[in-house]
């Protein structure tokens, strides 16, 4: 979401570089991005050697605490806000390899798809309040197999659940090869993590699974995004979203309403819907 400020940014300022500090493991993406003149290692910093410096770490917390549970801002937005700019575009500008993009094809290709489409799942978050739940899992690998769609998991804390289930795991990829990946699969499940975010973002056909932020705000600029949500706006639900992750009044242990009532119901009706809207003989990339 960070990368849809940049062109905008670059717009007012032509005459100044952009210069991006990331986390070290991030890098490799940020220099791929259009509009950014520089990446750097975020440790590495000193803001006292450029003109103006921005540091946007808690800048949408901020927001969406103080705003909750009605924050209406997509992070982009609060980000660019923060730095005194309103965004006219949200366009990622990443300009992935093409040796990325062939390699996330030979990954896919060493699948047995056996003519079948591909979804990529990513049901894992760094908050693993997020998660989707084995039960969930279990409903979207039946959903794969009825209807002939290779199912492949993302995320290697889920590698002996995938087994049980049948599923291929591909894990332990380098950044840029899981986007090329993402931009070779045809569909995409995922959870309020990067590949939501990644692959909304480059127009892949997404199902964005999300709790106790607003996913109507987060995907709102992706352009084939369909949400499942237990959301107030839906008619059935007066508990969310609500930002409230610290301390949540229903929360049992670590587990959230929010995402334990999403029913497997719930997650077909994404899938279909998803499937109906971009069926695979339309789907551009």
């Amino acid at each position: 979401m960070h990368c849809m400020m940049f062109e905008d940014i670059k717009n007012l300022h032509s005459d100044l570089a952009i210069v991006w500090a990331l986390p070290k493991v991030y890098c490799c993406v940020g220099k791929m991005h259009k509009y950014v003149d520089e990446v750097i290692n975020v440790e590495e910093v000193d803001p006292s050697q450029y003109v103006i410096f921005y540091n946007t770490t808690n800048a949408c917390r901020n927001y969406e605490v103080k705003l909750a549970p009605r924050a209406d801002k997509h992070r982009s937005d609060i980000w660019a806000n923060h730095c005194g700019v309103y965004l006219k575009n949200h366009r990622l500008n990443l300009e992935l390899p093409k040796e990325n993009l062939e390699n996330g094809q030979k990954i896919l290709n060493q699948i047995n798809l056996r003519g079948r489409r591909s979804i990529l799942i990513a049901p894992v978050s760094s908050t693993s309040m997020k998660d989707l739940t084995d039960e969930h899992l279990e409903a979207i690998s039946v959903y794969a197999r009825r209807h002939n769609f290779c199912l492949i998991g993302s995320h290697t804390s889920s590698i002996m659940k995938f087994r049980d289930l049948g599923v291929p795991v591909v894990h332990g990829l380098s950044i840029p090869d899981w986007m090329g990946l993402i931009h070779a699969v045809d569909y995409v499940i995922s959870v309020d993590t990067a590949a939501v975010h990644y692959a909304g973002a480059i127009g892949k056909p997404t199902v964005g699974v999300f709790s106790y932020v607003d996913g109507k705000v987060y995907g709102k600029y992706n352009p084939k995004f369909v949400l499942v949500q237990k959301h107030r706006d839906n008619g059935d639900w007066n508990c969310g979203p609500c930002y409230n992750w610290g301390a949540c009044p229903k929360e049992t242990g670590l587990v959230k309403p929010c995402i334990t009532e999403i029913s497997a119901k719930m997650l077909i009706c994404g899938i279909n819907n998803m499937i109906e809207k971009y069926p695979p003989n339309t789907i551009l990339i």
